[in-house]
C-alpha cells in the first residue's frame, strides 16, 4: 500500500481544536486598499466556511460527536447556528465537508467519505485530506442529493482523493481537485478537473465536458480554491515550484500565473475578493 498524504491530513486531528470562523471587517486606506480593521470570532469549533451568495448565511462544517465532520449553517454574526439535516437516501453518514454554494443559493457541493470505507482511513478522509470522498451536489434543504463524481476504481483505492468543489460565478462550471496515484511523493500525483454544469427541469444536476488540467512542469498535488469574477480564471495551491504556493490559472489559454513566493510556508485558501482584485 503506498503511503500518502495531504497537507490537510498532517493536522486532521487538530481541527477540532484550531478551527476558527472569524469575519474581518474592512475598511480602506488612504491610498484604496484595503485594511483589516477587526476580527469578531463567530465560533472555535468550526471550518470550511462558504458566504452564501444571496442571504445572511454561512455555510461551514463542524465535527460532531462520532467523530465526523458534517456541515452546518449560521448567520453572518454567528447565531442561528444548526447542522444541515440531510435525508438523502443512501447519502454518507461519514465525513462531509468543504461546502461550497451554486450561486444561485439552492444547491451546495461538498464532499463525503464513502460509506463503506475503512474504519482506519478516518483521519485521511476529513474534508481537508480528502482521500476516499464523492461529489455530491446537495439541495439547500437537504432534501435531495446527487453524486456527481465517484473516485475511480483503476487505482490503488486507498489512495484515490477530491478535493475543495467550487462553482463559477455563474453557476455553469465546476472545478475540484482529484489524486490520480498514489506513487509520487509525499502527496500523490493530482489532477485538476474543469466540468460543465447542467440541471434538468426536476433539477437534478448533469457535469460534461469534464477537463483534465496538470499547470506547470512535474507531478504535483493541487488543491482547488475559487473563480474570477470573470469566470475565466481560477486559483489553486501547489508545488509547483517549492513548498505550497498559490497560483492563477487561464482556462482560456492555459497559463499560470505564480502569485505568492514563500518557500518556507503553506499558502493556501485563496480566494478573489468580488471585484476580483
Amino acid at each position: 500500500m503506498n503511503k500518502v498524504n495531504s497537507p490537510g491530513s498532517l493536522v486532521a486531528g487538530l481541527m477540532a481544536a484550531m478551527f476558527t470562523v472569524a469575519v474581518p471587517a474592512l475598511g480602506q486606506t488612504t491610498d484604496g486598499q484595503d485594511k483589516a480593521i477587526r476580527v469578531t470570532v463567530l465560533t472555535e469549533d468550526g471550518g470550511h466556511l462558504a458566504w452564501h451568495p444571496k442571504e445572511d448565511l454561512i455555510a461551514f462544517d463542524r465535527i460532531n460527536s462520532e467523530g465526523y465532520f458534517r456541515p452546518w449553517l449560521m448567520q453572518s454574526d454567528g447565531s442561528k447556528q444548526r447542522p444541515l439535516i440531510i435525508t438523502v437516501p443512501g447519502f454518507p453518514t461519514k465525513h462531509v465537508g468543504q461546502p461550497a454554494w451554486h450561486p444561485s443559493g439552492n444547491y451546495l457541493a461538498v464532499q463525503a467519505q464513502q460509506q463503506e470505507s475503512p474504519k482506519w482511513i478516518h483521519t485521511k478522509a476529513a474534508p481537508g485530506a480528502g482521500v476516499l470522498n464523492d461529489l455530491w451536489i446537495i439541495s439547500a434543504d437537504g432534501r435531495r442529493g446527487w453524486k456527481v463524481v465517484a473516485l475511480s476504481s483503476k487505482i490503488n483505492k486507498h489512495s484515490a482523493a477530491l478535493l475543495h468543489p467550487h462553482f463559477s460565478p455563474d453557476g455553469k462550471r465546476l472545478i475540484w481537485s482529484e489524486r490520480i496515484s498514489g506513487n509520487v511523493e509525499p502527496f500523490g500525483e493530482w489532477v485538476i478537473r474543469l466540468a460543465d454544469v447542467s440541471f434538468s427541469g426536476n433539477g437534478e444536476p448533469t457535469l460534461s465536458n469534464i477537463r483534465t488540467f496538470s499547470p506547470g512542469s512535474k507531478k504535483s498535488f493541487y488543491e482547488t480554491h475559487n473563480f474570477h469574477p470573470d469566470g475565466r480564471r481560477f486559483l489553486f495551491s501547489g508545488q509547483q515550484d517549492v513548498g505550497l504556493e498559490i497560483y492563477a490559472f487561464d482556462t482560456d489559454t492555459g497559463n499560470t500565473t505564480r502569485l505568492t513566493r514563500d518557500p518556507a510556508a503553506w499558502d493556501e485558501h485563496a480566494h478573489y475578493s468580488p471585484y476580483g482584485k
